[in-house]
Formats: structure tokens, sequence, C-alpha cells
């Protein structure tokens, strides 16, 4: 794997494209680690950057949480200092890498990095929603359809039961209280934290996980991803922000 943060000025020179994985630290139930989306960026990223010949920054692991910040351990940078943080890693990136791709693992960042790109108005950089990107392939796999795609459901706790499962706890949750999706979908929205949704964090149905569907959608997520990047590369997608 090539990461920035264990190379040389003159090995980071090599490269023209980087990876910036941005994930958070925040409440995702009983059973998995505050870090979940954080970890998943990382282990995706570090192989993808390794198929596809490019840098992998360090992860930006604090993220925007607000949705969460009620349960113990989450760390919410708020709207204006996670935008000012991930500008400035945007402008460090940009003086030294020619093409930038923004990997997004938090669903709650996404609007936030939406509006600082179209902002900032770079055509060398490429915002990529992870769940987006994945969600038609993973609807396939998962054995909850919709709901295994839920907050600390079935896709996220199978990834950590395939990559890191000694901080895998006992999969407690019984099940959806209740679908994210309450809070509208695309056509309205409300603010929401997530205690007024489900009593213990996760939305998704965790005993529907296993090690086994871990590496599966490991490996899905790789190849999508790749595919995606392709695209871009060979200027056949300009995205649809």
């Amino acid at each position: 794997m090539a990461r920035l943060s264990e190379m040389s000025y003159k090995q980071a020179r090599s490269f023209e494209e980087v990876l910036l994985p941005i994930g958070s630290i925040e409440q995702h139930g009983l059973h998995l680690p505050l870090g979940t989306d954080s970890l998943i960026a990382e282990m995706v990223c570090d192989e993808l950057a390794s198929r596809k010949q490019m840098v992998v920054c360090p992860t930006l692991a604090l993220g925007f949480s607000g949705e969460h910040a009620n349960f113990p351990g989450t760390v919410d940078l708020g709207i204006d200092v996670f935008l000012a943080l991930v500008e400035r890693t945007l402008d460090c990136l940009g003086r030294w890498f020619k093409s930038i791709y923004i990997v997004n693992f938090h669903g709650g960042n996404s609007s936030a990095l939406e509006a600082l790109l179209k902002e900032m108005l770079r055509p060398n950089v490429t915002l990529i929603h992870f769940w987006r990107a994945m969600h038609d392939t993973m609807l396939a796999m998962t054995d909850q359809r919709e709901l295994g795609m839920e907050h600390a459901g079935e896709f996220e706790t199978s990834l950590m039961l395939f990559a890191k499962p000694s901080l895998v706890l006992e999969a407690v949750d019984k099940g959806p209280e209740t679908s994210i999706s309450i809070k509208g979908g695309r056509a309205y929205l409300k603010g929401w934290r997530s205690e007024e949704l489900t009593s213990v964090g996760s939305f998704g149905g965790a005993q529907f996980a296993s090690a086994e569907k871990g590496r599966a959608f490991f490996e899905a997520s790789i190849l999508k991803l790749a595919e995606i990047i392709d695209e871009i590369q060979a200027g056949s997608s300009k995205g649809n922000l």
C-alpha cells in the first residue's frame, strides 16, 4: 500500500493521484466501535490505492456528526470546522497532486462536502460517496435489502467482522426498530437526532452479518470504486452532484 504518511517527500513526488478518505467518530450501536466509518474508509482506500497505483492520504477521521452527538464518545466538528479542515487539506494536496479523489464514508458529511466542492470549483477534485456508489450492489448482496444498508447494520457489521473482528462486540441489537429513511429521503428533510429513532443507536439488524459476507462486500467495494475512478479518468463521467 502507498500511504502518504509512510513515505518520504521524494517518494510522494512520484505520484500524480491521491485518495482522501473521510469518515467519522460517532456511535455505531452497542456492538461496533465509534471509529467504524473511519476504519472502513482506511481499509478500503488502502486496498484501492494499491490496485490503482495511487497514494492515500491519512483518513480525516473526524466529521460532521451532529445527529449522533448525544451518544457518548461521538466527536462532531460542526459544519464550519469540518469544512475548514477539508478545504485546507485539499489546498495542501492540490499543490502536489494532479487529481484528488475524496471518498466519503459517512452519510452525514455528504451535503456539506457537496456544497464545498460547488463553491471551490476545482476540476481536479472529485467527490465519491461510498454509500451511494455501493447502493445497488449492496442491495443485491444483503439479506435485508434496504435495511441491510442501515447504520451499524448488516453491511457495516459484516465489513468489521471481516477486517477488525476483535472490535466487534456481541450483536446485541434485535434488528431495526425503524429505518433511518424516516427522516424524509429525497423529497423532503427534517432535522433529526438518532436517539429519537433508535434506543440503541443502530438501525439495521447486526444479527444478519458475517465475516464471509464482509469479505464479499469488501471485494465488491474495491471493484465498484475502481470502476468509478476508471470512468472519471476516462472523462466519461461528470458526476451528478
